[in-house]
Order: structure tokens, then sequence, then C-alpha cells
């Protein structure tokens, strides 16, 4: 019985694609998408795998950056819109 899967050495490249869709090299841990070479020659492109959140408890929290666009005062108030009453358009 032979099996179709070689168990040689894989040659993985990170790329990032231009919006041709043509690839673009980069470091390790940059990439969007592998390239992965088989040694039968054959070349398949894959997206690559999002991090697990296993894979980056290690890492510290950024501060959040969210502030409020408008102060909050305790003074403010609820302003409605101006609506003329009935008795005053006869």
């Amino acid at each position: 019985m032979g099996c179709c899967i070689s168990h040689d050495k894989v040659t993985t490249v990170e790329v990032i694609l231009d919006s041709h869709g043509v690839a673009t090299r980069v470091p390790d841990g940059k990439g969007t998408h592998l390239i992965k070479t088989y040694p039968d020659k054959e070349t398949r492109m894959e997206k690559k795998p999002l991090m697990k959140p296993s894979d980056t408890s290690h890492l510290s929290k950024p501060m959040p950056t969210y502030s409020p666009k408008f102060p909050i005062s305790p003074f403010s108030k609820k302003i409605h819109p101006f609506q003329e009453q009935e008795d005053e358009k006869n």
C-alpha cells in the first residue's frame, strides 16, 4: 500500500498579498499567508492561521485608550426639542 503524504521536509515562506494578488516575502511573524513547497515541488498557498490565545498569554494587555468625546457633567440635563402648543397655533 502506498501513501500519498510525504514526510520529508516542507519549506514554508511567509508572504503578504498586494491589491493585485502578488505575493511579497516578509519576515517570519509578519505575513498574512504561507507558501509551502513540498519535496515533490508541489507548492500551496494558504491563509496564515490566527494565533491561539494560549500563544499570546505571556503578553501583557495594553492600557485602554478610550476616553469619552464629551466630558460628562453631573449637572447636565436632558434637553427636549421645542414643540409648539396646539393652542398657540390657533
